[in-house]
């Protein structure tokens, strides 16, 4: 039997090879985010990596616009909204001349590696420079701009994209870069007005909309919000304004009426944690996509397939009976439970049931023996519950701990020097502290699934240490609340103290239950309402399942599940099948997905470690993604 061959050493994939990275189109939140971790990245496989200034012109001018990127160069980049690096409409670009030019630039500089973080415009053009690189090289040649041996060593172009866009408006992905933070914006605005809004049927949709005015007034309601999208149009093609509503409910209803255009806004501000997080981990799969193209590799994008990271051919992507239901709320609160409690509500009545509330969680039910159809929906903060890869409230936990972090940064700006140590929450789980670090650009991040001693320890405070030598005089540190018995928060902020003293000086945080609380996120909000639609229309359907003779038996395992994210879909597990999966002991799965990202935490903070490239997204066609293409009867 032939032995397999060695995983190839990441830290030197990219010797020899020049990456140069570009933001084109509008700009969305979590764009340096991607940014950061192409470089960040780029340079830890070896490579050399190039900013390109304001996207496509940068390209064309060369010159100052295309410069090369350092370790230092990326930090604190974050937490800020928009590109750093800048993007611009370029006309020059659509022009065979412009494309020449762009050409030219890059070969000079010997970079052959181009990643592109844009809408379906930015890489529908970049498809097209990619198609003609061949015969921009030939005519360089004639031209006598560059040598035959220039031409040969540059012979291909490899591109790869990231989709930033906030209208998560590209097929192939889930979920675009900036689409949550601008939900964030969005939600902000809505929450500031009320809490709830509804929406209009396209056919007949102005008797429609006043009817359910009327009907929300006469029950009660004093405010209404009605939500329109900018494209909005009615049956016939016809667009539908914001002033049009505005019109009709105050001409035919009589009601005082304003309308908000939120522009902008939706651009702006803070990356949420989401953002962050995708961006760093597209980032990181858009270099390997890079340094592992050969000239027989399409142009690919790097996209989200629920929390699945696949690669995608660029052009692909851009052409192509009564019954009563009872629900319990478990355990600590989270953010987003109410979204769930109430899609289920509402699902199950449209399907018919009788919904019922259960007060004060268990305890409210009668003690005896449930011979009836379960489903679980995981909610908490610590996303701790084996057979799903999210918990509801999670990442509101998360962006709560990673604002936070930004703050207390923030606050190190003019206080050189200086070392936070976080404590988050999550009890055994290090979900909080691990994801917060990636979004927050944490220096370490302790947690107990993660064991360490006392000479890791050592190791980051000289980590720190020499990084005070370098323009970022900062460092944060997060900790699980339970990673170490011993190493406790107080045990590691006096280590870092002693060992830093002369050199830094240390401050500690313990964030607490603020973590629970705060509005939920839009991602939280769906999430939660998506799962309670779901395991209602289950539960409907194991119902008629077990119904005979008039009650309801259910005594075998698939009666019995819990709800959750598994990569790519949403899944039922049986309970009894998460027992093997679970520990017990310290209330965590055996298993769990974003321990993988660990090491890109570190890669990110400067250390000198491996990651592991044996597990990555493969190039899939649009086609075979689960309904796309619809089926032809």
């Amino acid at each position: 039997m032939a032995e397999e061959e060695p995983a190839p050493d990441p830290t030197t994939m990219g010797v020899g090879k020049a990456i140069a990275v570009l933001t084109s189109g509008g700009d969305a939140q979590g764009m340096n985010a991607a940014v950061r971790a192409t470089v960040r990245v780029g340079l830890y496989t070896g490579a050399k990596v190039y900013f390109v200034h304001e996207g496509y012109q940068g390209l064309v001018d060369g010159g100052d616009n295309i410069r090369p990127a350092t370790w230092e160069s990326v930090s604190m980049m974050l937490q800020l909204g928009g590109t750093v690096i800048g993007s611009a409409r370029c006309k020059d670009f659509r022009t065979r001349e412009g494309r020449t030019q762009a050409a030219l630039n890059l070969v000079k500089l010997g970079i052959t590696n181009l990643c592109v973080i844009g809408g379906d415009g930015s890489l529908t053009g970049a498809n097209q420079f990619r198609t003609e690189w061949s015969e921009l090289l030939e005519d360089l040649v004639e031209e006598e701009k560059i040598t035959e041996e220039e031409a040969q060593g540059a012979s291909h172009l490899n591109i790869v994209g990231m989709v930033g866009s906030i209208d998560n408006d590209f097929c192939g992905t889930d979920m675009t870069i900036g689409t949550d933070s601008a939900l964030h914006r969005i939600m902000e605005v809505v929450d500031a007005i009320t809490t709830t809004a509804q929406r209009y049927p396209q056919e007949d949709w102005e008797e429609h909309l006043c009817r359910r005015l009327m009907e929300t007034r006469g029950r009660g309601s004093r405010l209404n919000v009605i939500i329109v999208a900018e494209g909005a149009m009615d049956m016939t093609g016809k667009p539908i304004t914001s002033d049009e509503i505005k019109e009709l409910v105050s001409t035919r209803l009589g009601y005082d009426t304003r309308a908000t255009i939120l522009g902008h806004v939706q651009r702006g501000g803070t990356p949420s944690a989401f953002d962050r997080i995708l961006g760093s981990r597209m980032g990181v799969e858009a270099v390997m996509a890079l340094l592992e193209a050969t000239p027989e590799t399409p142009a690919c994008v790097v996209s989200l397939s629920g929390n699945h990271a696949v690669r995608l051919p660029l052009m692909e992507c851009v052409q192509v009976s009564n019954i009563n239901v009872a629900i319990v709320n478990v355990g600590a609160p989270c953010a987003g439970m109410n979204a769930a409690v109430r899609s289920a509500v509402r699902i199950g009545i449209i399907q018919g049931h009788s919904m019922l509330a259960v007060h004060d969680g268990f305890e409210g039910l009668a003690q005896g023996l449930l011979c009836i159809p379960l489903v679980v929906i995981p909610a908490t903060v610590s996303n701790n519950v084996p057979g799903s890869d999210f918990s509801i409230g999670a990442d509101t936990a998360l962006n709560t701990i990673t604002s936070t972090c930004d703050r207390i940064k923030q606050s190190a700006a003019g206080t050189k020097r200086r070392v936070f140590i976080i404590e988050t929450m999550g009890g055994y789980c290090g979900y909080l502290a691990t994801m917060a670090g990636l979004a927050s650009g944490a220096d370490a991040a302790y947690i107990y699934e993660d064991h360490f001693n006392i000479h890791d320890l050592e190791i980051n405070v000289m980590h720190l240490v020499e990084k005070m030598k370098t323009t970022v005089k900062r460092g944060l540190i997060l900790r699980n609340e339970n990673c170490n018995a011993n190493y406790t928060t107080d045990f590691i902020f006096n280590l870092y103290s002693e060992e830093g003293k002369g050199v830094f000086d240390c401050r500690k945080n313990v964030l607490g239950h603020m973590q629970q609380g705060g509005t939920p996120t839009p991602f939280d909000r769906n999430f939660g309402t998506k799962m309670g639609a779901k395991s209602v229309l289950w539960l409907t359907e194991k119902l008629k399942e077990c119904y005979r003779h008039g009650r309801i038996f259910a005594n075998n395992p698939e009666s019995a599940c819990l709800l959750g994210m598994k990569k790519r879909s949403l899944v039922f597990t049986p309970l009894a099948e998460l027992k093997e999966q679970t520990d017990f002991e310290h209330r965590i799965p055996k298993t769990q997905w974003w321990l993988s990202l660990r090491p890109l935490l570190k890669v990110l903070a400067k250390y000198k470690v491996k990651i592991d490239t044996t597990e990555h997204a493969h190039l899939e066609h649009i086609i075979k993604k689960t309904g796309v293409v619809p089926k032809v009867e």
